[in-house]
């Protein structure tokens, strides 16, 4: 998991390593954020680098995105869309704090228990991470993820060792209703994470906070503030709204799902091809047999067959083996990948069945 300028897109497009959810998930993920991505680039780092998942980031006005991802070959699942607002701090109107006795405290890494269990009060009925798509959830929990945040956080928005960035807990009399994390980006204040407890949430403590950010914006000369907010959550973007701030772009969300590290001691089936080349639709005909061999059983309805052949074959031997990374009750998915005698990747396919 890295902290991303929210305003920031590459040019180019290039997949980062995320560290931290990877360590606790158990896959290895890797995050683009993209402007207009480029199919070959995206899909030889996947490959290359045998990502899990990658959780892509486009402009909502790349239309082609959806068009470029069926390229890919990979399975994919829409995770949603954010409106980012940026936001000039002069133009916002001082208000009275609703509650004039609360307290802001800083997180200094002391409060671990308080911040994991803020975190499970305030976005654990939040339907956003991995867990939400297809397949993902046979493999990902909410509490891991939030865990993954947790360690995100508590790292990366620690004051004492990053000076422009923290992390403040809202404390009301004997107990505390929120928190929010603040970084210092050259002339402006990014937010991205924060939430009100669920009990609290009608009590104003929201108003409260945004008052308490564009104070600290104005004390530390900081001309703009900017977040980003999902879109499904319209009370949220109703209220952000209500308070003068200004949406300016959207993105979406896809998570790619390769799942080319993951084992979880699945069973291999193996064979080996002596392919004579003729055209394309030998391979593609020889690894849908292959997909169908894995599957013994008729419960599931065969569909969603995706192969993606990368170079011209030529007359060799060939390795294919299929996996079954997912068997549940709701899905089954079949991943076959073909070597060349390089033990290069030159061919995968998909089978997702329900039944």
């Amino acid at each position: 998991m890295y902290q991303r300028d929210i305003f920031m897109y590459n040019s180019d497009t290039k997949i980062l390593f995320s560290d931290i959810e990877s360590a606790i998930l158990n896959l290895k993920i890797g995050r683009c954020v993209s402007e207009n991505f480029d199919v070959t680039l995206l899909r030889n780092q996947i490959l290359s680098n045998k990502y899990d998942i990658c959780r892509l980031t486009v402009p909502a006005s790349d239309k082609k995105a959806v068009q470029k991802l069926q390229q890919t070959g990979f399975l994919y699942f829409f995770s949603g869309s954010i409106t980012r607002y940026k936001t000039l701090v002069g133009s916002l109107p001082q208000r009275s704090f609703i509650h004039h006795d609360l307290e802001f405290e800083q997180y200094d890494g002391t409060q671990d228990e308080l911040l994991i269990n803020l975190l499970l009060s305030t976005w654990d009925t939040y339907p956003i991470g991995y867990y939400r798509s297809p397949i993902l959830n046979k493999i990902c929990t909410k509490e891991a993820e939030l865990k993954g945040v947790f360690e995100f956080y508590k790292k990366n928005n620690l004051n004492k060792n990053y000076p422009s960035n923290s992390l403040m807990f809202i404390k009301h009399k004997d107990k505390y209703v929120g928190f929010f994390a603040l970084n210092i980006i050259d002339d402006r204040l990014e937010s991205h994470i924060g939430g009100i407890v669920k009990e609290y949430r009608n009590d104003g403590y929201f108003f409260d906070m945004q008052e308490y950010i564009r104070r600290f914006c104005i004390s530390n000369q900081l001309k703009y503030f900017a977040f980003g907010a999902r879109n499904e959550n319209k009370r949220v973007s109703h209220i952000f709204q209500e308070f003068g701030y200004r949406a300016v772009n959207s993105e979406n969300v896809f998570h790619l799902v390769p799942l080319l590290s993951y084992k979880n001691n699945q069973e291999q089936f193996i064979e080996y091809i002596d392919f004579n080349p003729i055209n394309k639709d030998n391979i593609h005909q020889i690894i849908t047999n292959h997909l169908y061999k894995r599957t013994q059983t008729e419960d599931y309805n065969k569909h969603s067959i995706g192969i993606n052949v990368l170079e011209k074959l030529k007359q060799e031997k060939y390795k294919i083996i299929s996996y079954l990374p997912i068997v549940s009750e709701s899905d089954l998915l079949i991943q076959s990948i073909l070597y060349n005698s390089k033990n290069e990747i030159v061919a995968y396919a998909y089978l997702h069945s329900q039944p």
